[in-house]
């Protein structure tokens, strides 16, 4: 008796002991008819690179000065350090690892793929250049699944994220940092939370959900990209979190294929 009352107690006390992650649900309605609050509730956050002490390419607006026509980009920086924010917004000053960063626009879609029964959230980033090329699009995509049929109630099942030519995928339980708001952003280690973070490739802007700072240079590799955590960006303000069908598909961004509406058109095709 007094075995099995002890085994009951330790058992509570883990159980109390645990930290409780949440990926904490949300309606259909909500995903269906208030897609800017949905598309908040699984917002990544964004981590940028300083690979050898040098500032790499920030996003910005991908619109023209007077929002009726493509950004006209910058020239590519061939992967040399100097070169990678020239004609880039500054980030900020630079005050050590997750270094809040200055504001900087997200782009977002929502999509509803029927053949799998799941909502799509894809959230993109604008750069002016890339190591390769002038003007330079990526993204990363929050699957959203029902998991309480009764309540209608869904949860983040997995992410996509955009990766050179093609994509990459994770189960949301297997990201290995998220984070519930901006309040925990120096956690690591936290899994199955509302908030991906996101690891930008400082060179060609590939998306990681881990951090690699092995090679500062352009890595020959892809998956050897550098990214790190040196500033950190959640889409907070209104302002800085923009409808992606503002980017006409006409719009000439040169190679790259990632743009909004082209993604949303694709997105559903992409295998979890």
């Amino acid at each position: 008796m007094l075995k099995n009352l002890s085994t009951i107690l330790i058992a509570a006390l883990v159980a109390f002991c645990t930290p409780a992650y949440a990926n904490t649900p949300i309606s259909g309605k909500i995903l269906q008819q208030n897609q800017h609050t949905a598309a908040r509730a699984g917002a990544p956050m964004w981590h940028f690179a300083r690979p050898h002490g040098y500032v790499s390419c920030y996003p910005t607006k991908a619109t023209n000065a007077k929002g009726d026509g493509p950004n006209p980009g910058t020239s590519q920086d061939n992967g040399i350090w100097w070169n990678l924010s020239k004609g880039c917004p500054d980030p900020g000053t630079w005050n050590g690892v997750n270094t809040p960063g200055k504001f900087m626009p997200t782009y977002w879609t929502a999509t509803w793929c029927g053949d799998s029964s799941t909502w799509r959230y894809t959230y993109f980033l604008y750069f002016s250049h890339d190591s390769g090329h002038t003007h330079d699009w990526e993204y990363v995509s929050t699957v959203w699944a029902k998991t309480d049929a009764a309540r209608d109630l869904w949860t983040r099942r997995a992410l996509i994220r955009s990766f050179h030519k093609g994509s990459r995928h994770e189960n949301w339980g297997d990201i290995q940092n998220t984070v519930d708001n901006w309040e925990d952003h120096l956690t690591q280690g936290k899994r199955n939370a509302d908030h991906p973070k996101v690891y930008v490739g400082a060179f060609r802007h590939a998306m990681f959900t881990t951090r690699r700072t092995v090679i500062d240079t352009l890595a020959s590799s892809e998956d050897d990209e550098f990214r790190s955590n040196d500033w950190v960006y959640l889409p907070g303000p209104s302002s800085d979190f923009i409808w992606g069908g503002n980017i006409k598909k006409e719009w000439n961004y040169g190679t790259t294929a990632a743009r909004p509406t082209t993604v949303h058109d694709w997105i559903c095709k992409q295998a979890i």
